[in-house]
């Protein structure tokens, strides 16, 4: 009996490790179409004192070089997870006001790249994310793996506050 339980342990850590072998990255995208023109959306999208109203447990966002929307200016954002403080570095990709914000984020133990697209929509502004993360180990890739779903879910919430916060804004 311990030898069969043994052998069900080891090919579950098996399998774990090679959801991250097989998928070293994860892919999320998600989108909303938000009343209001892109002129607006990025207004509120880029105002740094906002982001804590949308982007969920931000605690604090500080310029370490650079200047805002500047391409190649890097920023520190800290996040509380419940009682885990994170802090992630961004450095900004590329910038085109009304249009695009792109930038790669790094952790101790994941890194990603995310695309921000703003494009006219049915009298408003589609809102299109789209997020590339990979784990800086096998654990972490293959933690990701399992979480991709979680990450996912997160990332619309985090959309649907922007997307009301956006709509609240006189046209």
């Amino acid at each position: 009996m311990w030898k069969s339980i043994a052998v069900v342990i080891g090919l579950l850590i098996v399998a774990f490790f090679a959801l991250g072998f097989i998928k070293p990255e994860i892919q999320v995208t998600s989108s909303t179409v938000i009343n209001r023109s892109p002129e607006v959306v990025w207004k509120v999208f880029t105002d740094p004192p906002r982001t804590k109203q949308w982007l969920t447990g931000l605690q604090s966002m500080e310029t370490i070089s650079g200047a805002h929307l500047e391409v190649g200016s890097r920023h520190r954002l800290t996040f509380r997870e419940g009682n885990r403080w994170i802090q992630m570095d961004e450095i900004v990709t590329a910038v085109e006001p009304g249009r695009l914000y792109a930038f790669n984020s790094s952790m101790d133990a994941m890194k990603g790249s995310t695309n921000v697209r703003l494009m006219p929509k049915d009298g408003g502004t589609e809102l299109a994310l789209e997020s590339i993360y990979g784990g800086r180990s096998m654990v972490w890739r293959s933690i990701l793996v399992v979480m991709q779903g979680t990450i996912a879910r997160r990332e619309a919430e985090d959309m649907a506050k922007l997307k009301a916060l956006v709509e609240a804004e006189p046209k």
